[in-house]
């Protein structure tokens, strides 16, 4: 009984480590957020629209989140434009697919 007691709490205590890693780490993920958009809103070259675009687009993979923070600054307003034209390749792709399909797939 005594060994179940302790198996117990030894696997509780487990999950709470666990549950307090994954809440520190989405409080990282926040904070890394909140930091990659005040970094590009501080981009002058930049539409409020292109701000928006930009940050929406780094902040959907932590990869690109880390990648962004870690660059040297003068590198990051240039990744940005990078995910903008990205975006804006995807889009025109995204038009030009549903112009196909709106003239049932004659071009």
């Amino acid at each position: 009984m005594q060994d179940n007691v302790q198996n117990f709490l030894k696997t509780t205590v487990e999950q709470f480590g666990v549950m307090t890693q994954r809440m520190g780490y989405e409080h990282d993920l926040a904070k890394n957020r909140r930091e990659v958009y005040e970094i590009i809103n501080n981009i002058g070259s930049l539409t409020n629209r292109n701000k928006l675009v930009a940050a929406s687009k780094i902040v959907e993979k932590p990869v690109d989140v880390d990648l962004f923070l870690s660059l040297p600054e003068e590198m990051r307003e240039e990744y940005v434009k990078m995910k903008l034209e990205e975006y804006s390749k995807k889009t025109t792709q995204k038009t030009a697919q549903k112009t196909t399909q709106n003239l049932g797939g004659h071009a």
